[in-house]
This record gives structure tokens, sequence and C-alpha cells, in this order.
């Protein structure tokens, strides 16, 4: 297929300084005069050449092909109006990926003489406001589709237009340039067609820390003054008083962060000793370009792949300079935190948002959008401010903080690992304090973690026994943040929770199972013949006994849960179920040949078992 060429265009970006020695090291490094070339031989300006949105012409960068342009753009010719009947009038020595107005962009210096003719001229035009835009040349050989993925110069499809997805949306066609293969040069030109571009007066760029061997790390301080308040993991609104007042925010799947502006100097500490690559960090913590003060800031960070938020296990790699699905990763903020050397008092959490929205200023944006709501408004909320992952929330009276996530899930730490036939067995702690730890039952997987690992583990239910977490159906979800802000589950542990009665399935030999239901009504077994899972999803009803089963009579355990609510119309038994049984199932009695006997089956779903839904017969 025939190689294709582009040319965008976008703006130019102004600068006053005195050029710094670390970019001057760049220049030489990258470009190799045959002479050195020192701050005083050259002026430096900077583009931000192309971004992630779609310009005129339908096309887009998107920005996982930011890291490649990066590579190809360095040593490429400035040029005039793409003229190539004339010699350059600088050179492009090196690119960044940088978040301007709500997009992406790679952002590119370059540099010319003094002593070249016209070079004070060219200065001046571009300080003035006179040169204001620039365009990028390049080659590229496939114009991939929005809308089908199809190479967009057969598919039919036409940029600007809306077409049906295959999902069934409406989506607006335009391309995403593909198989890049060269940058040929760069040119200042009249009119742009980037959108949004604008000029900036910061000539700010990132430089690589090298540590010992030699890769691009950071280390961050162990040590701090700020120190966020711990978060409870919650699985349910219910587990709160509804007679508070609360703040609900959107949660993302992130590591816990602390920003800490001190001495005009920006850090950020993860709670733990974390060697992570930092280029692009240094990148995002330089584009929040907060004010001088000494503050500290509760964030997360996020890890994107587009506009897909990430996996915190891809966000891990990409941070330790692994192989990652991550390309780019984004910070919000949720909170002003307290000095704690100084036994600092914060105002309530409306009067910290509004300091922090001061502080972050024009990057307001960077700050995670919340709802106030009375306790008995929480569901709601929640079901309308959740991510896929789910909600923080804050108590507006004593700044608790909960994360109710979507699925059921668990943050644990590997305390031991065995390996096993065909995997690993893991024994686990959670927190129910910075320093008790609660065990759990072992969870096998095929997945290969290593120990003081932090991880997520989704379940159907658990149940206490013996101060050990009995876990039903447990699975690995992800990674998770394992420093000294690892969430805390003791609200899902504490004994004065009121732990919810559990039901528990037992299989027996002649394809029956025993069920067996710890209620706080009444504790019941029945056994139902000719069990089928699939047969009980489907409505199926299944003729039941009543029976009396000693415990060491159960049979092969089968599954566990939680009974949400059970009541007791008339005589028959109603019940929400959750874990290895989910929905509402209905015990009802009957009389079959003058012998009391039940019926067991699913009701429809949307049926509680807080309503009476079945009639009696």
């Amino acid at each position: 297929m025939e190689n294709l060429f582009g040319k965008i265009k976008a703006s130019l970006d102004e600068n006053d300084r005195t050029n710094p020695a670390d970019l001057i090291n760049i220049l030489n490094n990258n470009i190799s005069p045959p002479e050195k070339i020192s701050a005083n031989d050259v002026y430096i300006r900077a583009m931000y050449i192309v971004s992630d949105a779609i310009n005129s012409y339908g096309g887009c960068f998107p920005v996982d092909e930011h890291e490649l342009l990066l590579k190809l753009i360095i040593d490429s010719p400035v040029l005039i109006g793409h003229r190539k009947d004339s010699l350059p009038i600088a050179r492009n020595f090196y690119a960044e990926r940088v978040q301007k107005g709500g997009a992406n962009w790679v952002k590119v210096y370059f540099y010319w003489l003094k002593s070249a003719e016209g070079a004070e001229s060219l200065k001046n035009n571009i300080d003035g406001g006179i040169y204001k835009e620039c365009s990028i040349s390049f080659v590229f050989s496939f114009p991939e589709c929005s809308v089908c993925g199809d190479d967009i110069r057969r598919c039919g499809h036409r940029p600007f237009k809306e077409y049906q997805a295959a999902d069934g949306a409406k989506k607006e066609a335009y391309f995403n340039y593909r198989r890049i293969e060269k940058i040929l040069e760069t040119s200042i030109v009249y009119r742009g067609s980037v959108h949004d571009t604008s000029l900036t007066n910061e000539l700010y760029f990132t430089i690589p820390v090298q540590s010992e061997n030699n890769s691009e790390q950071c280390k961050f301080p162990a040590e701090q003054n700020y120190k966020p308040a711990p978060i409870y993991r919650i699985w349910k609104t219910k587990q709160l008083n509804a007679d508070n007042h609360y703040l609900v925010m959107p949660a993302y799947e992130g590591i816990r962060c602390v920003l800490i502006k001190s001495g005009g100097i920006l850090s950020v500490d993860f709670g733990r000793e974390t060697n992570i690559s930092n280029h692009e960090l240094n990148s995002c913590l330089r584009n929040l370009n907060l004010p001088d003060g000494n503050y500290g800031l509760d964030g997360r960070l996020i890890g994107y792949h587009g506009k897909e938020r990430q996996t915190v296990e891809q966000l891990i790699k990409f941070l330790c300079g692994k192989r990652s699905k991550v390309t780019r990763i984004e910070l919000k903020i949720y909170d002003l935190l307290p000095d704690n050397n100084v036994n600092n008092v914060l105002p309530d959490i409306f009067q910290r948002r509004q300091r922090v929205s001061e502080i972050l200023g024009a990057n307001c944006n960077f700050l995670v959008p919340a709802e106030s709501v009375p306790g008995s408004g929480l569901p709601d909320t929640v079901a309308k401010v959740s991510t896929r992952y789910g909600a923080e929330i804050i108590n507006c009276s004593t700044g608790d903080r909960f994360l109710l996530s979507k699925g059921k899930r668990i943050p644990l730490k590997v305390q031991n690992k065995e390996e096993v036939a065909g995997g690993f067995k893991y024994s686990l702690a959670g927190h129910v304090s910075e320093s008790e730890m609660i065990r759990t039952s072992p969870v096998f997987s095929k997945k290969c973690l290593n120990t003081n690992d932090s991880i997520e583990i989704e379940v159907s239910s658990f149940v206490i026994k013996d101060s050990t977490i009995e876990l039903v159906q447990p699975k690995i979800a992800d990674l998770c943040d394992g420093g000294l802000f690892a969430e805390n589950i003791e609200r899902l542990t504490r004994p004065d929770a009121d732990p919810l009665p559990v039901y528990t399935i037992y299989q027996q030999p002649d394809k029956a199972i025993q069920l067996k239901i710890e209620d706080v009504n009444d504790r019941d077994t029945f056994i139902v013949r000719n069990f089928s899972l699939s047969q009980l999803t489907e409505a199926k009803r299944f003729l039941t006994d009543k029976v009396k089963i000693l415990d060491n009579n159960h049979g092969q355990f089968f599954g566990r849960g939680n009974i949400l609510q059970s009541r007791l119309p008339g005589q028959t038994r109603l019940l929400e179920l959750d874990g290895f049984l989910i929905g509402t199932f209905t015990v009802r009695p009957m009389v079959i040949n003058g012998r009391d006997r039940y019926l067991f089956y699913k009701m429809p779903d949307g049926m509680k078992a807080g309503a009476t839904g079945e009639r009696q017969k």
C-alpha cells in the first residue's frame, strides 16, 4: 500500500528565559553538532505540534502514537511554509508529551543560531506573536477509520459525517494516523488546522533523572508531614448512618498519593519507598502549575490507554518502566490535607474543597467533582456518581472516608505463597487498623504474585469464623495500593457490624442438595432433589423436604453466601440471597398426599424479599 503524506498545523510556544543548561545538554546529545553549542549561542523555542483532537482534515493522532512521534521528530528540520526549495531555519532537538486545554499534545523544542542571518528577526516575530502557528509534514500508510477500523479510503465512511457503529450508537467519522514511518519536517505557517492552539510564556521541560542502573527512575521521600485519612471499605450504603450528611465522588482504579508543595518544590509521596520512571509523572506534575505555599493534596494517580482507564497492575508496570497498556497518566485531586507536624486543624470539607479550587486555579479539572447529599439520598446519588470501579464517600461531620466498590472487593496482602499443582496457594491478610491484620482463608490461583504484594480479591460473600475471614468464590481482581495508605476493612469485619445471616449448600451423592439456612428468623435445612443450578436460574420449581441433618453428614460443600433480607409472609419464606445464589428465592409450604412438603424456586428479577410478591394458595 502506498505511503500517505500529511501536514498538521498547531501553535508556537514563546519564551524569554535564558536557555537552561540541561536543555543545552540535551541539544548537544541529540543533535551532535560538529562543535558543542553553549547557551549563549542559540535561541530556543517550542511548538505544540500535534494533539489527540480531530483536526480540520478529519485526522487524529491518537495518544498511543505520541510516544513514536517523540522519537521520530528529533533532528528533523524546521522550515517556512513547508518550502523545500530553501534551507532549514531551525532544527528540532527534543519532544515531550504534555496536557493542555483538555487535550494531549506533543510539544517540540527547536533551536537556531543567534549568529545566523535573520535570527533576531525570527525571534522577534515569534515572541511578538506574528509567527504563531506551525505545521508538521510526515509519512504514514494507514488512515484508520474511527467507525469500522478499516482503511477510510476504502470503507466508504467520510470524515465529519455520522454513521451507526456496530454497537448501535451514532459516531462521527474521522481517521487515526497509523503506521507513521517518518517525520519529514515541521514548518512555521500562516494558518493552522489544529483546534485550540495557544501561546505560553513558559519554556518548561522534563529532564530524566538517571539512577545508578542508568534507567529513568525517581525516588520519592519515605517521610512526610501530610498524611491522608484512612479509607474504609464498604459494600453497601446501608453500612453508613442515614442521619449524617455525605459528600459523594467518583472512584477510580489508581494509586493513592500525596502531592506536597513545600519551599517552592513540588513532590509526590506514595506512602512507601518507591522507584518509578519519572518522565511522565514529572510532566504530569508540571502541568498542574501549582502556586507557591506549603500544603498537601490528597490525590490519585490513574493510568490510561487513550481515554480508557487501565488497571492498577498495568499502571504499576508503567511506573516501573515495564511493558504496559498504559500510555499516559493523570492526577485527580480529592482533598486538602493537614500538616501533622504543626498540629494543623483543617476547616470543614466544603471549605477545604474551596481552598483546593483556589490552589488549582485554571487546572480545576483535576479536582474530582462531588455531590453533597443527606444519608437518605446516598443510594440514588452513589448510583449516579459511581464509575465502573465505585464511589468515594466522605462523612461531612466526622471526616471519615469510605470506598464503596462496584463489586464485592477486599484489599488484602500476600503473606505467604506455596506452589501447588496448576498454580499457587496464597495466604492473605487485610488491614483492620494501621497495625492489626486479619487472616483469610487461602486463595488458589494460576496468577503468579509475590509475597507482600497488595491485591484486591473479588468475592461473592464472606463469613467470619474464629477470627478468620472465609472467602466465598474468591477471585484475584487486580493489584492495589499496599503502602501506608492501604484501605481498611474494619467496617466489613468489625464485631459490632451485625454480621449477616448465611446459607450453605452441600452436594449429596444422588444429585440432591442440602440447603442449610442460618437465618435470624429460624434455622432450617432442606433437601432439594434432582437439583440443577441452570434450571433454578430459569425459575424451575423444585420439590423440597425439610429435614434434620447431623453436622457431620452435610455432604460435599457446594456454595455459600449471605442472606441480605428474610421475611415470613404467612408460612412462606422469602429470601434475598447473595453469594453463590443471587436474587430473591421462595421456600413455599404445600401439602401433597397429606404430607407437608415445600417448593423452592427463584422469583422473577426485580422482586425483593421485602415485597409480598408471592400469593398464598
